[in-house]
This record gives C-alpha cells, structure tokens and sequence, in this order.
C-alpha cells in the first residue's frame, strides 16, 4: 500500500452544506429532529402522538433518548429527548442533538428545528447542534465510503420566529468549532507510520496558510 496516496486528515476533504430557514419553511432532507421536552405537549408536527404514546414505544424526553417515526415520506420525523427546559444547557443540547444523528445513521441530508428556550440562546443553540450532529458521525477513514454511518452531507437548521440571523450565525461557528474537532480526531487517529513529523509540519503550514494564519516550523536543536 502507497501511504503517500492517502491523506492523514480525510475529514477536511468532506464537505457539509449547512443551511438555516425560517420557521415553517419547507426543508428538504432525510430526517427531521423534532425537540421534545419534558412535562410539555409534544409538538403538533409530531401528529398528535403525545408522550404516552411515545412512552409506549420505549422513549422519553430525556437527553440521549431519539426514536424515528418510520414513514415513506421524507422527511422522516425523529423525535429528539431535550428533558426540562429549566435545566436545558449548551452541553445537553449538543448531546441531544448526537443523540439524533446516531438514531438514523443512514441518512445523510439531516435537519433539526432550533428549540426557543430561554435557558439557551439560539445562536448557541445553533451551535451546539451543529457540533452534536457532525461530532456524532464522525468517522476515521481511508476509504472513500466508509463502513457504518454514512456521513452527514447536508444539514438544515429551522430558526425559531425572528432569529434566523443569530440561528446562522450560531450555526457557523459550530460548523468551525466541529471541523477544528474533526480535524484534532484526525490527527489522533492517523497512523504515525503516515503522519510523521515532517508531515505533521507540512500540513500545519497549509491548514495555516487556508485559514490566514502565519505557521513557523523549526527542526529540533535550532
């Protein structure tokens, strides 16, 4: 095997496009997150299945718990455990929403309404989604279709009434903040056979160079 041929960080060479809509907008996607939250009506996208029913099925909304409503239509409505909006956080919302890309691992275009909770504000929101989402389906591969999960190519965030522009700008930061992620979980993963250090050095002057940054490397005892 020629490991000149491969690249140590994959997950820079996979694009995601991320878009944000206003609420009721028409998404097009896979998969719909529906945020549910405890001791609160579930909501009317759902079709009237209420937490009893839900409860039936073995969900309950708390943080880590998702269930996909089967359907021939797209897109499929996933409905996503958020627990008490009291104490709703950044951290838990980002574990909701891996939460729900994990629950349908063969769906690549995903979408995810953004709860309006005061405990959290939507552009973090935004962000922490993001994170959840892309950080969930993460995956180490050489190969150009991984096994497992398939990866996320598209995601669609649907901004609260009157916060499309802090939902998008939320969004893209924790597109930023997930790529960094990635591409850290790269670098831990890759083989040192492949990734040495005058490798290590030539791709930190590119990822610098790409995102405005002056990088300096210096051999050992200079």
């Amino acid at each position: 095997m020629k490991t000149l041929d491969l690249d140590p960080i994959p997950s820079r060479n996979r694009s995601v496009h991320l878009d944000v809509v206003a609420a009721g907008s028409t998404m097009t996607a896979d998969a719909l997150a529906v945020p549910v939250l405890a001791g609160q009506p579930t909501p009317a996208i759902l079709g009237g299945v209420d937490l009893a029913a839900l409860a039936r099925a073995g969900f309950t909304p708390d943080v880590g718990k998702a269930v996909p409503f089967p359907s021939v239509n797209q897109p499929v409505l996933v409905a996503v455990g958020v627990g008490d909006p009291e104490q709703l956080t950044v951290a838990r919302l980002r574990d909701a929403a891996a939460a729900f890309a994990r629950a349908v691992p063969q769906d690549a275009a995903l979408a995810v309404r953004v709860p309006a909770i005061a405990q959290v504000p939507v552009a973090d929101a935004a962000a922490a989604i993001v994170e959840g989402v892309l950080l969930a389906r993460y995956q180490f591969s050489f190969k150009s279709v991984a096994a497992g999960p398939v990866a996320v190519e598209s995601l669609v965030l649907e901004a609260p009434e009157g916060a499309v522009d802090d939902v998008r700008a939320g969004a893209t930061r924790g597109l930023a903040s997930a790529r960094a992620g990635m591409l850290g979980r790269d670098f831990a993963s890759c083989p040192a056979g492949l990734l040495t250090a005058s490798r290590l050095a030539e791709l930190a002057v590119q990822i610098g160079a790409e995102s405005g940054l002056k990088v300096e490397c210096s051999t050992a005892g200079r």
